[in-house]
């Protein structure tokens, strides 16, 4: 056995939401992560870390906000057979496409958004309103503004 250290590092985004830790477990039935099946081992809040013991078999971790969001919303990592601990850090980052993912620090750009789903086109509408929004409620309030004083 060794021990996996999780540090989250503290950011704005996500927060106030615990994060939980999944660990690869092939004889659970627990949850099944992207065909995975892990066992829970903890949670890690906002500027905190995590101490856990794990096999010394190479297996992945996941970090997820809860079950309902595991395919879009998770940090996965892969740790080697070894029997040396491991340190992860990570944090949540904001991204308007899919929302605030944990991100390892040790995994590469490409594999955070490779397994992560987009926003439907409906949303991707919404937030080009959104957007564009406050610069016409502006124009309208300055236009107001303007023709009530003359």
């Amino acid at each position: 056995m060794r021990k996996l250290t999780i540090v989250r590092r503290k950011a704005f985004a996500g927060s106030l939401v615990p994060l939980k830790i999944y660990v690869e477990a092939p004889n659970s039935n627990e949850l099944v992560i992207d065909g995975v099946a892990t066992k829970y081992a903890g949670f890690v809040n906002n500027g905190e870390y995590k101490t856990i013991e794990i096999s010394n078999d190479a297996q992945k971790v996941f970090v997820i906000y809860d079950t309902k969001t595991k395919d879009t919303l998770k940090g996965v990592a892969q740790i080697e057979e070894g029997t040396e601990d491991v340190l992860l850090t990570g944090g949540c980052i904001l991204d308007a496409k899919i929302g605030a993912p944990f991100v390892f620090d040790q995994v590469a750009d490409q594999e955070l958004f490779a397994n992560s789903k987009p926003t439907t086109k409906k949303k991707d509408g919404l937030l080009k309103v959104l957007k564009v929004l406050p610069f016409i409620l502006g124009f309208l309030a300055g236009f107001f503004i303007v023709s009530a004083l003359f």
